[in-house]
Parts: structure tokens; C-alpha cells; sequence
């Protein structure tokens, strides 16, 4: 009778250690990650554009019959370099003829200065011949001036955005013959969203990064538009330093990093996105407890950035597993399995 009772007795041991075995095959994989500390700074990245600083429609003083016209459209042009010329020889004609008549007044008036000195002439005399040597100088200033204005050269360092002109036209005083880009000096501009604290940007440097490498170009912030479009973004303007040529180009689109310094107290963490959950009502995680059971812990969320990192505020201390993916099939309570990390020596699992 023992002897039946014994093994019944290992019959029913081996069918539970059996079932135990079943459950522990019917656990779920998880993969997990640790909250990452942020350090001593936070970055956060947009799409910006580039767009030139300033744009001139260059244009003559004076009307004329375009003569030459030195520069091209895409062509970039330094500062004083000389882009056009008008046909100056009627202005060469009428400053001649301004000279001739200064010059021989300018005799005129050195002879009754001398004839004032020896009281030969009156006072009214020499001051009339002096006031008429001044007129024919002013006259003969706005000839050379006019001479002047028959050329254009750069304001400054530039690209030839538009030319309206071929040489031979005639072109009115004032009519636009060059559209120039600044290409001295370029400004960003990027749409920042809401959930960045405008506070937070009195301690947070700019950067630009080219989209042909991996250089940060500081800018700085010139303004923000106090009101928000109705994306919930407000436009920023950054100003740039003159670029390396071929590095930035008007139209341009670009990168714009952040990076604002953080203290100790409002050190953040961050874990991956797909650890977020988010049911209308509630943000949260789940934890994985010391013995392999769920439980869901809330969290505050301040923003997610494009590389999929989720920053907290608040809700974590570090020390916690967190569930990283399959998240939104999980259930309070529910023990799981912790997939383990792939080795670095058998990548892949080959061996």
C-alpha cells in the first residue's frame, strides 16, 4: 500500500514540475532599456532654411544706353568690382564744356583779385566774379558725378540673382538693371514648436550644420515671432557669419541644433519612444519588477525628439528596467522574460 502511494505521490510531483515548466515556456519576451541620464547638456534639432540677409535691386542714377555689362546671373561678384557702364560721351562732352568756361573764369578772377587788392575794381565786383567761379565749380562737381554714376559697381560681396538689361538698351534713371543676394551674411530660419520653453533660450547655443558635412556653424538668435501660426510654431531668425564659399547657399535646407545647459536640478532622463504609452488619459511606462512581474508607472513627458528619444521630467529615477518595445499589449502584474542582450563575441547568435 506505501509502495502505491509513493508512486502516485511522484506521479502528481512530476506533473506539477511539468506544468511549471509549461508556464515558464509561456512567458512573454520583453526587450527592455535603462533610463539614460542626460548630460551636462540637452540637444534638440530642427529643419531650418537658409535665406539671404539682405537683397538690393541695383540701378543707375542717370538714364543712358547701357554700354557693357560685366557680370552674369549666378556669378558671384565681390565688393567694388564693376558690373555695368553706360555710353558716357555726351556726359564727356557737356563736362568739357563746363571746364572750359571755369577754367577761363578762374583767370578772370585771379586778374580782378589782383585789381580788388589795388582797389582798381569795387568790392561787389570781385564778389560777383568769385560767385560766378563757384557756380561753374558746383556745375562742374555734378558733370563729374554724373560721369561717376555711368558705372555700377558691387555694393558689396554678392551673387548676380537677376541682370534685366543687354548691352545696348536704354535704361531710365532708377530702373532695376541687377536683383543682388547679400552673400556676406545669411540669416536661418526654422519653426520652433510650443512645447519648447522660450525661457530655456537665454542659456542655449545655436549651431548650423551643413548638409555637406559634419562641421556646427554657430549662429545667433535674432528674433522670434511673439505669436504662433496655425501649426503652433513660432518662426526664428538666426543670423550667420559669412560662410566658406560653397559651404551655405540662399534656399538652402539645413539643420539647426540646440544645446541648453542643464543643472543638477532639472537634470533629465530619456528612454526610448517606444517605451511611451499614451491612452488619452494617461503617460506612462512599464517597469519590470525584481521578480519579472509588470506594474505601470507614469511618467511626464517633455518632448520626444526626431531620433526617437523620449525626455522626462519627471517619473523615473535611473534605477528602473523599462519595457521597450510591445509595450501596448502588456497587462499590470503580467510576468515576463527579459530578452537578453545579443553577445558582442557570437554577433548574431552563429555560434
Amino acid at each position: 500500500m506505501k509502495k502505491g502511494f509513493i508512486a502516485i505521490s511522484s506521479i502528481c510531483l512530476l506533473c506539477s514540475c511539468g506544468n511549471q515548466g509549461n508556464d515558464e515556456q509561456h512567458l512573454r519576451f520583453v526587450e527592455t532599456a535603462r533610463p539614460v541620464e542626460v548630460a551636462d547638456s540637452v540637444k534638440q534639432t530642427f529643419s531650418g532654411i537658409i535665406e539671404e540677409a539682405h537683397q538690393t535691386n541695383l540701378a543707375f542714377k542717370i538714364a543712358g544706353q547701357i554700354k557693357s555689362i560685366t557680370v552674369s546671373e549666378g556669378q558671384r561678384v565681390s565688393k567694388g568690382q564693376l558690373m555695368a557702364a553706360l555710353d558716357d560721351a555726351d556726359y564727356k562732352l557737356e563736362k568739357e564744356a563746363v571746364e572750359i568756361q571755369y577754367n577761363q573764369l578762374k583767370d578772370e578772377v585771379e586778374r580782378t583779385k589782383r585789381l580788388y587788392e589795388q582797389k582798381s575794381v569795387s568790392k561787389n565786383d570781385y564778389e560777383k566774379a568769385t560767385a560766378g567761379l563757384q557756380q561753374l565749380a558746383i556745375q562742374l562737381q555734378g558733370y563729374n558725378n554724373k560721369l561717376d554714376y555711368t558705372k555700377l559697381y558691387a555694393p558689396y560681396d554678392c551673387f548676380v540673382q537677376k541682370v534685366n538689361f543687354d548691352p545696348a538698351e536704354m535704361v531710365n534713371a532708377g530702373t532695376t538693371v541687377f536683383e543682388l543676394i547679400d552673400a556676406s551674411r545669411f540669416e536661418v530660419v526654422i519653426d520652433i514648436p510650443t512645447s519648447t520653453k522660450m525661457q530655456d533660450l537665454q542659456s542655449t547655443r545655436f549651431y548650423c550644420k551643413s548638409p555637406y558635412g559634419n562641421e556646427e556653424v554657430p549662429i545667433t538668435l535674432k528674433s522670434i515671432v511673439p505669436k504662433a501660426d496655425g501649426n503652433q510654431l513660432y518662426r526664428a531668425h538666426f543670423t550667420m557669419p559669412a560662410p566658406k564659399a560653397g559651404t551655405f547657399t540662399a534656399g538652402m535646407n539645413v539643420e539647426v541644433v540646440f544645446k541648453s545647459m542643464k543643472n543638477d536640478v532639472n537634470r533629465q532622463s530619456t528612454i526610448p519612444e517606444s517605451a511611451v504609452i499614451n491612452d488619452g488619459t494617461d503617460t506612462y511606462v512599464w517597469i519590470v519588477n525584481a521578480d519579472s512581474t509588470l506594474s505601470k508607472r507614469d511618467v511626464d513627458i517633455e518632448r520626444i525628439n526626431s531620433d526617437g528619444t523620449a525626455f522626462l521630467n519627471s517619473g523615473l529615477d535611473g534605477s528602473e528596467t523599462v519595457v521597450k518595445s510591445g509595450a501596448s499589449t502588456l497587462q499590470e502584474g503580467e510576468k515576463v522574460k527579459i530578452m537578453p542582450e545579443p553577445s558582442e563575441s557570437n554577433v548574431g547568435g552563429l555560434l
